[in-house]
């Protein structure tokens, strides 16, 4: 089932056309952001979230190709950027140590900051930049947790991010 959270948002995953994400694309997990500046030189405020991303409990349900996310907010949206080593949190729940990210009937928890109000995230776009078949993930769901204000939404997912399996996109 899912989790239940007090003031929890059932989210809506956002099926649209997302340019493709280039590998060689600068990390920049700021994520300019557009619609969301208010006046001349005005400082955006720096935002902290929680993702976790819900691999499922499928044959192959893992990946090592990169995961790239975007967060829609209603003020506006983020940049995509990286989920990696960098923002990963490795500890487990149990206080173990994780020894890779995305792996089978795995929750992965990556902390982040965007420098700006994007007021509350209605939506994600997701990406796994998966080239070879089976080379994709198994996306159960994802979950957003806004540090500052304890706001937390889910979205189901449900599906393959893999050029062979399922509809073969590899984006959301």
């Amino acid at each position: 089932g899912m989790m239940k959270r007090e003031g929890q948002v059932q989210g809506e995953w956002q099926f649209k056309d997302w340019p493709g994400v280039q590998k060689t694309q600068p990390h920049n997990m700021r994520g300019a952001v557009k619609g969301t500046m208010r006046g001349p030189g005005a400082i955006p405020p720096r935002r902290p979230y929680l993702v976790h991303i819900v691999t499922g409990d499928h044959f192959n349900a893992g990946t090592d190709a990169p995961v790239y996310i975007q967060f829609l907010g209603e003020h506006g949206s983020s940049n995509p950027f990286n989920l990696d080593e960098r923002t990963w949190i490795h500890k487990d729940d149990k206080g173990g140590k994780r020894v890779k990210m995305f792996q089978r009937n795995q929750a992965d928890g990556f902390k982040v900051h965007i420098n700006a109000d994007l007021g509350k995230i209605v939506g994600l776009n997701v990406c796994c930049d998966a080239v070879e078949a089976r080379e994709g993930i198994y996306l159960n769901r994802v979950e957003v947790e806004e540090l500052d204000t304890g706001r937390w939404v889910v979205f189901r997912c449900d599906s393959w991010l893999d050029p062979r399996e399922g509809s073969g996109k590899t984006k959301l």
